[in-house]
């Protein structure tokens, strides 16, 4: 009898394995798979804030900032799909504003085809708007181990430079594969959520992110502008600075304007 029931209990111990294994399996792979989940379309809402308290000094320093507010704020729309994305102002903070201050807002965009590396952009200029075409801009990174969580994703961190002496402070998502981040900062294994240019007292966050009904047929270049070569967009430009009295501004500092880095 011992002999019997030892000789059950194995081949119980073998039908239990054999039928528990594969539930064991299947329920790992689903969650190692849902845990590696890459992020193809997004649609971003991007907060800017721009400290306006930060360069005011001087002896009516004090004053100057009750006059005015603390941080100018307004959103973005970053929308991405089949390789190609558009950024592009939205609106305001209407609750930040000070009645007696008003900023004036671009309402700028930029797209981006990240197989053919060319962007356009709608710009501003002279209180008119321009199509600047060009190509992606290199970045020179360097990633951190640090790590931040935006908008319920894990975020690394990661260090830029710019015109040799500006720098980036950008947290990337791997999750998501894209290359991209707001204003055309790109190039990092991942989407930026995150991003501080400390020169210019600004820092983008993503407030909201949408991964569905994504429509690609938005993704599309901005046409609503003067269209220049870069030569005749440069000449013009320098006729305008010379006649507010910049008698020596030099062509590769107005290309620098137009065709920088930001919008």
């Amino acid at each position: 009898l011992p002999g019997i029931l030892h000789t059950c209990t194995n081949r119980f111990a073998m039908i239990y394995k054999k039928l528990l294994l594969p539930f064991v399996f299947f329920v790992l792979l689903k969650n190692n798979t849902k845990a590696q989940d890459f992020i193809t379309r997004v649609r971003i809402e991007f907060e800017k804030k721009v400290n306006m308290h930060r360069n005011i000094q001087g002896d009516n320093a004090d004053k100057i900032k009750e006059s005015i507010p603390k941080y100018d704020v307004t959103y973005y729309n970053f929308t991405y799909a089949g390789g190609q994305s558009l950024y592009k102002y939205d609106r305001e903070n209407a609750a930040g504003q000070n009645p007696n201050f008003r900023i004036t807002h671009d309402e700028n965009c930029l797209f981006i085809d990240y197989t053919t590396k060319q962007t356009v952009a709608k710009k501003s200029i002279f209180l008119e708007d321009y199509i600047v075409k060009d190509t992606i801009k290199a970045i020179k990174w360097k990633i951190t181990q640090e790590t931040r969580n935006i908008a319920g994703y894990e975020c690394r961190k990661a260090i830029g430079r710019i015109y040799d002496s500006v720098y980036i402070i950008a947290f990337y998502c791997e999750q998501m594969v894209m290359k991209a981040g707001p204003e055309g900062i790109q190039g990092l294994p991942g989407m930026i959520l995150g991003m501080a240019i400390p020169t210019y007292n600004t820092t983008w966050f993503a407030s909201k992110i949408e991964l569905a009904n994504i429509d690609e047929a938005t993704i599309v270049p901005p046409n609503k502008g003067k269209k220049l070569s870069d030569k005749d967009l440069t000449d013009m430009m320098i006729k305008r600075y010379k006649e507010y009295g910049m008698k020596d501004i030099k062509p590769e500092t107005v290309q620098r304007s137009f065709k920088n880095y930001l919008l």
